[in-house]
Protein backbone atom coordinates (compact mmCIF):
# COMPACT_ATOMS: atom_id res chain seq x y z
CA UNK A 1 0.00 0.00 0.00
CA UNK A 2 1.03 3.32 -0.84
CA UNK A 3 0.50 6.98 0.07
CA UNK A 4 0.69 9.97 -2.07
CA UNK A 5 2.39 12.68 -0.79
CA UNK A 6 2.31 16.52 -2.18
CA UNK A 7 5.01 19.23 -2.30
CA UNK A 8 5.89 22.23 -4.11
CA UNK A 9 9.66 22.77 -5.45
CA UNK A 10 11.71 26.14 -4.61
CA UNK A 11 10.09 27.10 -8.37
CA UNK A 12 5.85 26.83 -6.37
CA UNK A 13 5.98 24.03 -9.05
CA UNK A 14 3.54 20.66 -6.97
CA UNK A 15 5.43 17.60 -7.33
CA UNK A 16 4.05 14.62 -5.98
CA UNK A 17 5.93 11.14 -4.44
CA UNK A 18 4.59 7.83 -3.63
CA UNK A 19 5.87 7.20 0.31
CA UNK A 20 5.79 3.08 1.91
CA UNK A 21 2.82 2.60 4.24
CA UNK A 22 3.09 0.11 7.17
CA UNK A 23 -0.60 -1.28 6.23
CA UNK A 24 0.91 -3.97 3.88
CA UNK A 25 2.97 -5.63 6.42
CA UNK A 26 0.27 -5.54 9.14
CA UNK A 27 -2.13 -7.00 6.40
CA UNK A 28 -0.12 -10.07 6.00
CA UNK A 29 -2.00 -13.22 6.55
CA UNK A 30 -0.79 -15.75 9.57
CA UNK A 31 0.10 -19.30 9.05
CA UNK A 32 0.57 -20.37 12.23
CA UNK A 33 0.98 -23.85 14.87
CA UNK A 34 1.62 -26.56 11.76
CA UNK A 35 1.23 -30.26 12.41
CA UNK A 36 2.31 -32.85 10.47
CA UNK A 37 0.05 -36.11 9.87
CA UNK A 38 0.16 -38.05 7.32
CA UNK A 39 0.37 -36.45 3.95
CA UNK A 40 -1.42 -33.20 5.24
CA UNK A 41 -0.10 -30.47 7.31
CA UNK A 42 -2.93 -29.01 9.64
CA UNK A 43 -2.61 -25.95 10.66
CA UNK A 44 -4.21 -21.82 12.07
CA UNK A 45 -4.65 -19.09 9.78
CA UNK A 46 -6.32 -16.06 9.41
CA UNK A 47 -6.91 -16.34 5.31
CA UNK A 48 -10.61 -16.21 5.69
CA UNK A 49 -10.24 -12.92 7.50
CA UNK A 50 -10.59 -15.04 10.76
CA UNK A 51 -8.36 -17.26 12.45
CA UNK A 52 -9.77 -20.93 11.99
CA UNK A 53 -8.45 -24.31 11.26
CA UNK A 54 -7.05 -25.24 7.69
CA UNK A 55 -4.95 -28.75 6.58
CA UNK A 56 -2.81 -28.29 2.70
CA UNK A 57 -1.10 -31.73 1.58
CA UNK A 58 2.72 -31.84 2.78
CA UNK A 59 4.42 -30.34 -0.42
CA UNK A 60 1.94 -27.81 -1.18
CA UNK A 61 -1.82 -27.48 -2.53
CA UNK A 62 -5.31 -25.39 -1.68
CA UNK A 63 -6.01 -24.67 2.31
CA UNK A 64 -8.73 -26.47 3.06
CA UNK A 65 -10.75 -25.31 5.63
CA UNK A 66 -11.76 -27.86 8.27
CA UNK A 67 -14.28 -25.77 10.65
CA UNK A 68 -18.09 -24.11 9.59
CA UNK A 69 -17.06 -20.69 8.46
CA UNK A 70 -19.21 -18.87 11.52
CA UNK A 71 -16.51 -20.34 13.62
CA UNK A 72 -13.42 -18.41 14.45
CA UNK A 73 -10.66 -19.63 16.60
CA UNK A 74 -8.77 -17.59 19.00
CA UNK A 75 -4.81 -16.58 18.31
CA UNK A 76 -3.05 -19.66 19.40
CA UNK A 77 -0.48 -17.37 21.10
CA UNK A 78 -2.80 -16.57 23.69
CA UNK A 79 -4.20 -20.30 24.32
CA UNK A 80 -2.39 -21.71 26.91
CA UNK A 81 -1.70 -25.54 26.09
CA UNK A 82 -2.99 -26.70 22.65
CA UNK A 83 -5.19 -25.02 20.21
CA UNK A 84 -5.51 -28.12 18.76
CA UNK A 85 -4.19 -31.59 18.32
CA UNK A 86 -4.46 -33.98 15.40
CA UNK A 87 -5.81 -37.87 16.04
CA UNK A 88 -4.82 -39.20 12.71
CA UNK A 89 -5.59 -42.73 14.70
CA UNK A 90 -9.01 -41.66 15.52
CA UNK A 91 -9.78 -39.73 12.23
CA UNK A 92 -10.15 -36.98 14.23
CA UNK A 93 -8.76 -34.02 15.22
CA UNK A 94 -9.14 -32.33 19.06
CA UNK A 95 -9.94 -28.32 18.37
CA UNK A 96 -10.42 -26.11 21.62
CA UNK A 97 -13.53 -23.92 20.30
CA UNK A 98 -15.15 -21.10 22.67
CA UNK A 99 -18.26 -19.27 22.32
CA UNK A 100 -17.97 -16.08 19.97
CA UNK A 101 -14.62 -15.36 21.94
CA UNK A 102 -15.93 -15.86 25.24
CA UNK A 103 -12.56 -17.63 25.75
CA UNK A 104 -14.59 -20.34 27.27
CA UNK A 105 -12.66 -23.18 25.84
CA UNK A 106 -14.01 -26.58 25.26
CA UNK A 107 -12.99 -29.53 23.75
CA UNK A 108 -14.45 -30.23 20.78
CA UNK A 109 -13.52 -33.00 18.16
CA UNK A 110 -13.73 -33.01 14.02
CA UNK A 111 -12.94 -35.37 10.97
CA UNK A 112 -9.96 -35.36 9.61
CA UNK A 113 -11.12 -33.77 6.04
CA UNK A 114 -13.40 -31.25 8.49
CA UNK A 115 -16.93 -30.96 9.63
CA UNK A 116 -19.08 -29.99 12.31
CA UNK A 117 -17.57 -30.16 15.54
CA UNK A 118 -18.74 -31.86 18.74
CA UNK A 119 -18.16 -32.04 22.41
CA UNK A 120 -15.03 -34.51 23.31
CA UNK A 121 -16.80 -35.40 26.43
CA UNK A 122 -20.29 -34.94 26.69
CA UNK A 123 -21.34 -32.07 28.67
CA UNK A 124 -19.19 -33.15 31.37
CA UNK A 125 -17.20 -29.66 31.07
CA UNK A 126 -19.99 -27.43 30.99
CA UNK A 127 -19.04 -24.32 32.60
CA UNK A 128 -15.50 -24.60 32.96
CA UNK A 129 -13.02 -22.86 30.72
CA UNK A 130 -10.70 -25.61 28.84
CA UNK A 131 -7.24 -25.94 28.57
CA UNK A 132 -5.26 -29.29 26.66
CA UNK A 133 -2.31 -29.24 28.37
CA UNK A 134 -0.69 -32.07 26.72
CA UNK A 135 -1.62 -34.31 24.26
CA UNK A 136 -0.55 -38.41 22.92
CA UNK A 137 -2.06 -39.43 20.34
CA UNK A 138 -0.74 -42.72 20.26
CA UNK A 139 -2.11 -43.20 23.36
CA UNK A 140 -5.86 -41.36 21.83
CA UNK A 141 -5.36 -39.78 25.13
CA UNK A 142 -4.89 -35.46 26.64
CA UNK A 143 -4.76 -34.16 29.57
CA UNK A 144 -6.85 -30.96 30.30
CA UNK A 145 -6.81 -28.17 32.85
CA UNK A 146 -10.25 -26.73 33.54
CA UNK A 147 -11.10 -23.94 35.34
CA UNK A 148 -14.61 -23.05 37.01
CA UNK A 149 -16.96 -20.35 35.62
CA UNK A 150 -18.51 -20.39 39.54
CA UNK A 151 -15.98 -21.12 41.96
CA UNK A 152 -12.51 -20.79 42.58
CA UNK A 153 -10.99 -23.25 41.75
CA UNK A 154 -8.96 -25.55 38.79
CA UNK A 155 -9.22 -29.38 37.80
CA UNK A 156 -7.13 -31.44 36.30
CA UNK A 157 -8.65 -34.16 34.16
CA UNK A 158 -6.97 -36.78 32.20
CA UNK A 159 -9.34 -37.60 29.08
CA UNK A 160 -9.33 -40.97 26.76
CA UNK A 161 -10.82 -39.28 23.48
CA UNK A 162 -11.59 -42.80 21.89
CA UNK A 163 -14.18 -43.78 24.80
CA UNK A 164 -14.92 -40.43 25.55
CA UNK A 165 -14.33 -41.41 29.37
CA UNK A 166 -12.88 -38.12 31.45
CA UNK A 167 -10.90 -39.28 34.41
CA UNK A 168 -10.47 -36.78 37.32
CA UNK A 169 -7.51 -36.17 38.42
CA UNK A 170 -7.03 -33.37 41.00
CA UNK A 171 -8.07 -29.60 41.77
CA UNK A 172 -6.83 -27.02 43.81
CA UNK A 173 -7.14 -23.33 43.96
CA UNK A 174 -3.58 -22.13 42.60
CA UNK A 175 -3.63 -23.51 39.25
CA UNK A 176 -2.79 -27.58 40.15
CA UNK A 177 -1.43 -27.54 36.43
CA UNK A 178 -0.34 -30.43 34.61
CA UNK A 179 3.82 -30.00 34.12
CA UNK A 180 4.64 -33.56 33.36
CA UNK A 181 3.57 -37.38 32.47
CA UNK A 182 5.86 -40.02 32.75
CA UNK A 183 6.11 -42.81 29.93
CA UNK A 184 3.61 -45.33 31.77
CA UNK A 185 1.05 -42.77 32.14
CA UNK A 186 1.05 -43.54 36.00
CA UNK A 187 2.52 -40.54 37.05
CA UNK A 188 2.18 -37.16 36.68
CA UNK A 189 3.47 -33.54 38.17
CA UNK A 190 1.40 -30.69 39.14
CA UNK A 191 2.15 -27.56 39.69
CA UNK A 192 0.29 -24.58 42.33
CA UNK A 193 1.44 -21.15 41.46
CA UNK A 194 1.27 -18.33 43.67
CA UNK A 195 3.30 -15.19 43.30
CA UNK A 196 5.02 -15.37 40.01
CA UNK A 197 7.85 -17.92 39.88
CA UNK A 198 6.74 -18.84 43.53
CA UNK A 199 5.69 -22.93 42.28
CA UNK A 200 4.90 -25.35 44.78
CA UNK A 201 5.11 -29.16 42.76
CA UNK A 202 3.23 -32.44 43.73
CA UNK A 203 3.23 -36.19 42.39
CA UNK A 204 0.20 -37.25 41.10
CA UNK A 205 -0.06 -41.19 41.17
CA UNK A 206 -2.93 -42.83 39.63
CA UNK A 207 -5.38 -44.30 41.86
CA UNK A 208 -3.42 -42.03 45.17
CA UNK A 209 -4.08 -38.73 44.32
CA UNK A 210 -1.57 -35.86 44.98
CA UNK A 211 1.08 -35.84 46.93
CA UNK A 212 3.40 -32.70 48.06
CA UNK A 213 7.12 -33.04 46.93
CA UNK A 214 8.97 -30.01 46.39
CA UNK A 215 8.22 -26.05 47.73
CA UNK A 216 6.46 -24.74 50.30
CA UNK A 217 2.47 -24.57 50.44
CA UNK A 218 1.08 -21.58 52.42
CA UNK A 219 0.17 -24.53 55.65
CA UNK A 220 3.80 -25.36 55.73
CA UNK A 221 5.51 -22.04 55.81
CA UNK A 222 7.78 -20.77 58.52
CA UNK A 223 10.96 -19.10 59.26
CA UNK A 224 12.78 -22.69 58.55
CA UNK A 225 10.92 -22.99 55.19
CA UNK A 226 9.88 -19.87 53.89
CA UNK A 227 8.48 -18.75 50.42
CA UNK A 228 11.34 -19.47 47.39
CA UNK A 229 11.24 -18.52 43.65
CA UNK A 230 11.94 -21.51 41.52
CA UNK A 231 9.92 -21.25 38.29
CA UNK A 232 9.74 -24.70 37.92
CA UNK A 233 8.51 -25.68 34.75
CA UNK A 234 8.53 -27.18 31.48
CA UNK A 235 9.74 -30.28 33.51
CA UNK A 236 9.98 -33.82 31.80
CA UNK A 237 10.78 -37.04 33.31
CA UNK A 238 13.96 -39.02 32.40
CA UNK A 239 14.72 -42.40 31.62
CA UNK A 240 13.15 -45.04 34.07
CA UNK A 241 11.42 -41.87 36.07
CA UNK A 242 14.63 -41.54 38.13
CA UNK A 243 14.59 -38.09 37.70
CA UNK A 244 12.96 -34.87 36.40
CA UNK A 245 14.80 -32.21 34.24
CA UNK A 246 13.53 -28.90 34.25
CA UNK A 247 13.68 -25.14 33.42
CA UNK A 248 14.09 -23.04 37.01
CA UNK A 249 15.28 -19.78 37.66
CA UNK A 250 17.05 -21.21 41.11
CA UNK A 251 20.22 -20.87 39.83
CA UNK A 252 20.10 -17.41 36.79
CA UNK A 253 17.24 -14.09 36.74
CA UNK A 254 17.92 -15.36 33.16
CA UNK A 255 16.44 -19.35 33.62
CA UNK A 256 18.38 -22.57 32.78
CA UNK A 257 18.31 -26.21 33.60
CA UNK A 258 17.85 -28.24 37.05
CA UNK A 259 17.82 -31.39 38.00
CA UNK A 260 16.44 -33.51 41.02
CA UNK A 261 16.04 -37.07 41.40
CA UNK A 262 12.63 -38.48 42.70
CA UNK A 263 14.22 -40.12 45.53
CA UNK A 264 15.56 -37.26 46.97
CA UNK A 265 13.23 -34.70 46.44
CA UNK A 266 14.86 -32.29 48.65
CA UNK A 267 17.45 -31.10 46.17
CA UNK A 268 17.55 -29.48 43.10
CA UNK A 269 20.89 -29.88 41.43
CA UNK A 270 22.09 -27.11 38.41
CA UNK A 271 22.27 -29.09 34.90
CA UNK A 272 25.41 -27.14 32.90
CA UNK A 273 24.43 -26.36 28.76
CA UNK A 274 27.31 -26.62 26.26
CA UNK A 275 27.12 -25.57 22.45
CA UNK A 276 25.58 -22.48 22.14
CA UNK A 277 26.62 -20.35 19.58
CA UNK A 278 24.02 -17.25 19.94
CA UNK A 279 25.21 -14.21 20.84
CA UNK A 280 23.16 -11.08 22.49
CA UNK A 281 20.93 -11.09 25.90
CA UNK A 282 18.06 -13.26 26.37
CA UNK A 283 16.80 -16.19 28.58
CA UNK A 284 16.15 -19.94 28.56
CA UNK A 285 12.50 -20.10 27.30
CA UNK A 286 11.66 -23.88 27.30
CA UNK A 287 12.72 -27.29 27.16
CA UNK A 288 10.79 -30.93 25.40
CA UNK A 289 11.69 -33.98 25.32
CA UNK A 290 12.10 -35.81 21.64
CA UNK A 291 13.15 -39.49 21.98
CA UNK A 292 15.90 -40.90 24.68
CA UNK A 293 18.29 -38.74 26.18
CA UNK A 294 17.33 -36.53 23.27
CA UNK A 295 16.08 -32.68 24.39
CA UNK A 296 15.02 -29.29 22.52
CA UNK A 297 16.09 -26.43 24.35
CA UNK A 298 14.85 -23.30 23.43
CA UNK A 299 16.28 -19.39 23.87
CA UNK A 300 14.86 -15.16 22.82
CA UNK A 301 17.55 -13.96 22.20
CA UNK A 302 17.27 -10.43 21.65
CA UNK A 303 13.56 -10.99 20.41
CA UNK A 304 14.47 -13.91 18.45
CA UNK A 305 13.66 -17.63 18.79
CA UNK A 306 16.91 -20.22 19.06
CA UNK A 307 16.16 -23.63 19.22
CA UNK A 308 18.69 -26.18 19.66
CA UNK A 309 18.80 -30.33 20.03
CA UNK A 310 20.85 -31.50 22.11
CA UNK A 311 22.03 -35.01 24.45
CA UNK A 312 21.49 -34.82 28.38
CA UNK A 313 24.06 -37.15 30.35
CA UNK A 314 21.91 -37.96 33.55
CA UNK A 315 24.74 -38.97 35.63
CA UNK A 316 26.89 -35.96 34.88
CA UNK A 317 24.07 -33.32 34.75
CA UNK A 318 25.30 -31.86 31.69
CA UNK A 319 22.97 -30.66 28.42
CA UNK A 320 24.70 -30.99 25.02
CA UNK A 321 23.71 -29.46 22.30
CA UNK A 322 24.75 -30.40 19.07
CA UNK A 323 22.38 -28.86 16.58
CA UNK A 324 20.97 -25.71 15.47
CA UNK A 325 16.96 -26.19 14.81
CA UNK A 326 16.42 -22.29 14.13
CA UNK A 327 18.68 -18.84 15.07
CA UNK A 328 20.66 -19.12 11.40
CA UNK A 329 20.51 -18.43 8.35
CA UNK A 330 16.86 -18.54 6.46
CA UNK A 331 15.69 -19.04 10.03
CA UNK A 332 17.53 -16.35 11.74
CA UNK A 333 15.48 -13.09 13.63
CA UNK A 334 11.79 -15.24 13.72
CA UNK A 335 9.68 -15.81 16.29
CA UNK A 336 8.57 -19.78 16.82
CA UNK A 337 4.94 -20.39 17.11
CA UNK A 338 3.92 -23.92 17.58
Amino acid sequence: MLAIAVTKTEEGKSTTASAPRIEALLSARLFMSPQISGEYIYFISNISGRHSLYRMRYGGSVPEPLLPPDIALNDPSHVQGSSFYVFAGLGKVLVMIDANGNEAYQPMLVPLEGGFPEPAFGDELEGYQVWALKCFPERNMAYFLAASRTESIFKSYRGNLATGELEYMAESQFGGFLDAVSSDHTKAVLIDAYSGGEHVLYMWRRGEGREHFYGAPPDRRNEQSPPAINTINASQFTHDNKGLLFSTSLFDDAYGLGYMRLDDTNHVEPVTISGTVHTGSGELVNLEHMRGDRYLVEYNIDGASWLYEGTFDEEARTVTLDNVVCGQDELAFGVKQG
